[in-house]
């Protein structure tokens, strides 16, 4: 199922857009990444695949990789 997220680092208020596209190589039940660009508050835009019943895992792992989704 295509996803669109706002994705923020919970340490650094925009971190190098290199950083949140490694994390996103390898996250769990994700293809297809596509990075949209940098949001006006902070953090970037994305939009990406998912494969179903993942997104619990994608939300722990980005959390563990020191990433949050924003809604």
């Amino acid at each position: 199922m295509e996803q669109y997220h706002r994705l923020i680092h919970i340490d650094e208020p925009q971190p190098d857009r290199a950083a949140l596209e490694k994390v996103m190589e390898s996250a769990p039940g994700v293809s297809n990444v596509v990075i949209v660009g940098s949001h006006p508050k902070g953090g970037y835009e994305t939009r990406f695949r998912l494969a179903s019943d993942t997104l619990g895992s994608l939300i722990a792992y980005m959390e563990e990789s020191g990433w949050r989704s924003v809604l």
